[in-house]
């Protein structure tokens, strides 16, 4: 069945991270864990590169941004037994969906260039916050909130009485391109 399913690039990056977590010692990310991380890549690729890593669209709920392309890549990639999914209780009100490697030699179809962005995002990512990545499920923050799509909503959600605008799509393409980059683009 492996050789049969055809990987996209959010299928790619989902077996990189979990391929990233396995070789760090962490033997499996929660899915809320993965969710914030391919969000975070989303956005630094917007801000680097000035396009979309992959088609995952992401939605305001009530712990942050989600997307439901994510959670079926996860379910496409477990059905083809290329991850396994473990639901574990870890501290937490109901068990969690624990997700973690079985095939580490995949066929990606990403670029050199691509997973290399990816696996760079993920490390710059351990390094600032080294919790979230420990392997326990912990419940810690990625800084999305810091993000301009989240911003956003959260100004939307504060000028209309506060409450969360659950399901409301974060428009990713509010992203400015780094600084640093135009600055770099504008001298060439």
């Amino acid at each position: 069945m492996k050789s049969s399913i055809e990987l996209n690039d959010l299928d790619c990056a989902v077996l990189l991270l979990l391929t990233f977590s396995k070789k760090k010692g962490v033997a499996f990310l929660t899915e809320a864990q993965i969710n914030k991380i391919i969000y975070n890549l989303q956005i630094k690729s917007l801000e680097f590169v000035g396009r979309e890593f992959c088609d995952a669209q992401y939605h305001r709920q009530a712990r942050g941004p989600v997307s439901l392309n994510v959670k079926d890549s996860l379910k496409k990639l477990t059905e083809s037994q290329f991850i396994m999914r473990e639901d574990k209780n870890i501290g937490r009100e109901k068990p969690a969906h624990l997700y973690s490697i079985v095939v580490e030699n995949f066929a990606s179809t990403l670029s050199e260039n691509k997973a290399l962005f990816a696996l760079s995002s993920f490390q710059l990512l351990e390094k600032k916050f080294p919790r979230f990545m420990n392997g326990k499920g912990e419940i810690t923050t990625l800084g999305s909130y810091e993000t301009e799509p989240m911003k956003r909503i959260l100004a939307v959600e504060e000028s209309s009485g506060g409450g969360v605008l659950l399901g409301q799509s974060l428009d990713l393409h509010s992203v400015n391109l780094n600084a640093h980059v135009v600055e770099i683009l504008e001298h060439e």
